[in-house]
């Protein structure tokens, strides 16, 4: 597991009983979009527990991935999902409850991350990431730019990002 070093901020692997919070955290990243659809509280439940569950599904299948909860003082607050590959290490998902966002954790959780691999005994080279969030789409897709790495090459739905040394 990546070690991080923000006060009262820490990491531990996703367990079945998190599944209403991973499922409450997902609604909170779509709210914003589905207010805007005019859809009945039923519809937008019944599209959220659609949608969550094909994520969770096509998360899992990445190969080397790790789930990890990220929790402030013992609370949740987030997820990280990480892929270990030889030589990177890719950000599959990083999500926070809004009332989380920006206050630097992502930014943080960025830096950190990159120098997971190397810590857990892992190639030394530097490691190359991606980043998930749509270019302009939401706040996160800025993350890079503010965490210091700059983009080596974009398909208008992620990002290939250097690692750090």
């Amino acid at each position: 597991m990546p070690a991080i070093d923000v006060p009262g901020i820490a990491l531990r692997p996703v367990a079945d009983s998190d599944e209403t919070f991973l499922a409450c955290l997902y609604a909170s990243t779509r709210e914003t979009e589905l207010r805007r659809t005019g859809w009945s509280e039923a519809q937008r439940a019944a599209f959220l527990a659609m949608q969550f569950n094909a994520q969770q599904r096509a998360y899992r299948a990445c190969p080397d991935a790790e789930f990890l909860l990220m929790l402030r003082h013992g609370e949740p607050i987030g997820r990280l999902y990480l892929q270990h590959n030889a030589g990177s290490l890719h950000v599959i998902d990083l999500s926070l409850l809004p009332g989380h966002q920006n206050r630097g954790h992502r930014q943080r959780r960025a830096g950190s991350g990159a120098g997971a691999g190397r810590e857990c005994g892992q190639d030394r080279r530097p490691a190359r990431g991606t980043a998930q969030p749509r270019a302009g789409a939401v706040p996160a897709a800025r993350i890079p730019d503010r965490a210091g790495p700059r983009v080596l090459s974009t398909d208008g739905l992620g990002r290939c990002l250097p690692g750090r040394p």
